[in-house]
């Protein structure tokens, strides 16, 4: 969406925007896995078992070729974030996250890089230089661009060229290209975008049509929850970012609907798209495209102030001629802005340490520099007699060994009386210090207490937290 809206404001502008869409070559395969830890450590603070954990997913790995009938020998591999996995993913967006700055946006591993000016040559100049910087960026933490995929876009103007060069190698200037899953052309009127869109449900309606069969197969019922789940979401897919189609891209959304419904209801063919619409109770296409565009107008309001998208679209409401991207969702959704006028929004919460625990945890310290054993027992008992039969009471204490091997145990004294005291233990594999230790065996006197609390009936609305020391 931010991509396309600064594109749009450019072109209004009668600005030149030059747009780089890099690759990478094997893009996950290809991370070094010990520089992936070096970032992990230095610019994200990442150690403790969280650490390790990473170590141990990212280590011990081998590969083999297999070519027809030849396997080759098993070889260790240093390098690959496993793709197919989340954390995979995860991983390679922290690799590139240091990115020279004037790459955005920055999406896993679809790079982009924009550029605006007055003129193609400047344009030119900024995208070579840029070009320069990522391949500079690349070559250091052992990445490789794919000049044959990269690719270069100029919007606003179809006769103007980019001679661009990576390595010698020229960068081919296309007129349209797919990024996230949304096709764009030079000047952002997004047909081939609705093309792509109405084919794909087109696609998915025919697999549906298959268990149709007129009135012998699926009911009209079962196809029409089908079509919203299955076909639908095909032509939905980031509508607000090309929702600005031409009217002809509308209709040919349209025209699949119809025909997707008239096969599930068993309709004849001259039933027009309205009374079809009707009929199954399915949201008309342009109304349907208009509750989406409300949709990522709320969502977008709901943006920390700080960010770009969040901006843009204040500039967009600020802005009264032409028709943007962002502008459009401000027109579709005048009316909840209307019924929102005297209403705050509440923007996207952040999850707080508070959220977890209520409250604070009081720690009480127990032991005196000098205090004797007797002391120490004696306090520890004033202790526990003073919240005996009041609050639960959980002694926890952890060790760690040095080849990181630990365990942790709790003892849990009830609300009850007559109940009997509760204890566990649990054995961990991968302990950095005896303060994780004790911080583990912390975690594990609260998943008892929860559990305790999650059937007794002598809690309390609130409890309070104590932890010894």
């Amino acid at each position: 969406m931010s991509l396309v809206e600064e594109i749009k404001n450019n072109i209004l502008e009668h600005k030149f925007t030059g747009v780089l869409f890099f690759d990478f070559a094997d893009t996950f395969g290809s991370v070094n896995r010990r520089k992936l830890l070096y970032k992990l450590r230095k610019d994200f603070g990442i150690q403790g078992r969280l650490f390790l954990y990473l170590v141990s997913f990212l280590s011990g790995h081998q590969a083999r070729i297999t070519l027809n009938q030849l396997i080759g020998e098993w070889i260790q591999s240093e390098y690959g974030t496993s793709a197919g996995t989340v954390i995979g993913a995860v991983l390679f967006i922290s690799y590139v996250h240091d990115a020279p700055s004037c790459i955005f946006p920055k999406f896993a591993d679809d790079l982009a890089g924009l550029v605006s000016a007055a003129d193609i040559v400047t344009v030119e100049e900024s995208l070579q230089s840029i070009l320069s910087q990522l391949n500079c960026w690349a070559e250091e933490w052992e990445l490789q661009l794919n000049t044959s995929k990269t690719k270069v876009m100029l919007f606003g103007s179809q006769q103007g060229k980019l001679n661009l060069a990576l390595q010698g190698v020229k960068i081919e200037q296309v007129e349209s290209m797919k990024y996230l899953g949304v096709w764009l052309d030079t000047h952002l009127i997004f047909h081939q975008q609705a093309e792509y869109a109405a084919s794909k449900a087109s696609k998915a309606y025919w697999k549906v049509n298959r268990l149709i069969d007129g009135r012998r197969g699926l009911t009209p019922k079962t196809g029409i929850k089908l079509y919203k789940s299955l076909i639908r979401p095909c032509w939905e897919f980031s509508i607000a970012a090309w929702a600005t189609t031409s009217e002809k891209g509308i209709k040919l959304l349209e025209q699949v609907q119809a025909r997707c419904l008239r096969a599930i209801l068993d309709m004849k063919s001259h039933t027009s798209a309205e009374a079809l619409d009707v009929v199954a109770n399915v949201t008309l296409v342009r109304l349907r495209i208009q509750y989406l565009c409300i949709l990522e107008f709320t969502r977008i309001s709901c943006k920390p102030v700080t960010s770009k998208i969040h901006s843009l679209l204040l500039q967009a409401q600020a802005c009264q001629s032409g028709i943007t991207p962002m502008r459009h969702l401000v027109i579709q959704s005048k009316s909840t802005r209307n019924t929102m006028e005297n209403m705050s929004v509440e923007l996207e919460y952040t999850l707080q340490s508070s959220d977890i625990l209520d409250g604070t945890i009081d720690f009480i310290d127990t032991v005196a520099p000098g205090d004797s054993a007797s002391s120490f027992s004696s306090k520890v008992e004033s202790f526990v007699n003073n919240h005996l039969n009041q609050s639960v009471t959980a002694f926890t204490d952890g060790a760690v060994a040095e080849s990181g091997r630990g365990s942790c145990a709790v003892i849990l004294i009830p609300l009850e009386p007559e109940k009997s005291v509760d204890h566990a233990s649990k054995v961990h594999s991968m302990l950095t210090c005896s303060l994780e230790a004790e911080i583990a065996a912390i975690a594990l006197a609260m998943e008892h207490a929860a559990h305790y609390y999650s059937f007794t009936t002598m809690k309390k609305e609130h409890e309070k937290l104590f932890n010894t020391i």
